[in-house]
């Protein structure tokens, strides 16, 4: 069988925090039946199911560790973000061997992608301006679980910085108007990335009523499950997926979703049962008071948007490109 390496982030115990790993392992079940060996890359003692792990000490390890790990007939298929110093190792390993390059979002310097020959766009927003194929992150729902203890929870699942919406979020929900006897709950579910955002998170918190910080949890889905709302109010994503992996478990549980101006997120709404796009504390406002009483997204709405993402389907085109390298 043909080897592929499968290139992302280096996995490890916090795997399921990164939406393109994620994305990868979901993946994995599906390539064993086209004929493919995949292999990952990942630290040192850590197990992946579904595939070959080649061990790699730290990020200055990465790339002389792939090009020991080639051989001739070998091929690399990298989900990374395109960055100028990603782009020039991925150019130096086409050297020896077949590179494909799936865009997982928007380049921030167009002039780079001329370089590499194979290119997927993840998304048309992605793609937009340079002419790739589109072919969608995979996306496999986890199985049902137990709601989270939380009554009219709104679950801010952005990040702790400018332009992520959180203060913008925090405004709107201190600015809502509830009916008598109503209370509603502002989760933040902010990842603890840097210093800077804990800090932030914490603030927005403390200043607001009826907000609980969240933070980094074995799953989110319990919360999903209760949101009535899940909220990514955010303008811009740069350097993030084009389709956050957080909103589409929303949308597999049944919870609408609301999203800021980001073109790219817009593209998750095309039947309006499934949530909102907004721009601006006022129409977020309005946006979560709407979420309170508005009716869970219909089946068939939800399936239009995960079924291209079925990561069966994935595998097979995934697998027709593979085989023309």
């Amino acid at each position: 069988m043909r080897r592929v390496l499968l290139l992302t982030t280096p996995f490890d115990r916090r795997a399921h925090l990164d939406g393109t790993r994620r994305a990868v392992l979901d993946l994995l079940p599906e390539l064993p039946g086209h004929d493919v060996a995949p292999w990952v890359l990942g630290r040192q003692g850590t197990r992946v199911a579904g595939a070959d792990v080649l061990a790699v000490e730290g990020p200055a390890d990465v790339f002389a560790r792939i090009l020991s790990w080639l051989r001739p007939g070998d091929l690399v298929h990298a989900f990374l973000t395109p960055r100028r110093r990603t782009v020039i190792a991925l150019h130096a390993i086409e050297r020896r061997a077949p590179v494909l390059h799936t865009l997982t979002s928007t380049p921030v310097d167009k002039l780079l992608m001329p370089r590499m020959q194979r290119t997927i766009a993840t998304s048309a927003w992605v793609g937009r301006g340079l002419d790739l194929p589109v072919i969608p992150m995979p996306f496999a729902p986890e199985p049902p679980t137990l709601a989270a203890p939380y009554k009219n929870l709104l679950l801010f699942a952005g990040d702790a910085r400018e332009g992520g919406g959180i203060l913008e979020t925090a405004e709107a929900f201190r600015s809502m108007s509830l009916p008598w006897g109503v209370r509603a709950v502002l989760g933040i579910a902010s990842r603890a990335k840097n210093a800077d955002e804990v800090a932030l998170a914490r603030d927005v918190c403390a200043r607001t009523p009826d907000a609980v910080l969240l933070g980094e949890q074995p799953s989110l889905l319990p919360h999903l499950t209760a949101a009535r709302a899940v909220l990514l109010p955010a303008s811009h994503t740069h350097a993030k997926l084009d389709h956050p992996r957080v909103l589409l478990e929303a949308l597999s549980a049944g919870t609408r979703i609301v999203v800021g101006p980001a073109p790219n997120l817009a593209e998750l709404l095309p039947d309006p049962s499934l949530g909102v796009v907004v721009d601006g504390v006022s129409s977020l406002r309005e946006a979560l008071e709407d979420a309170l009483v508005a009716p869970h997204p219909g089946p068939l709405a939800v399936a239009r948007v995960l079924s291209a993402r079925n990561p069966r389907r994935i595998a097979a085109a995934y697998a027709k490109l593979y085989d023309a390298l």
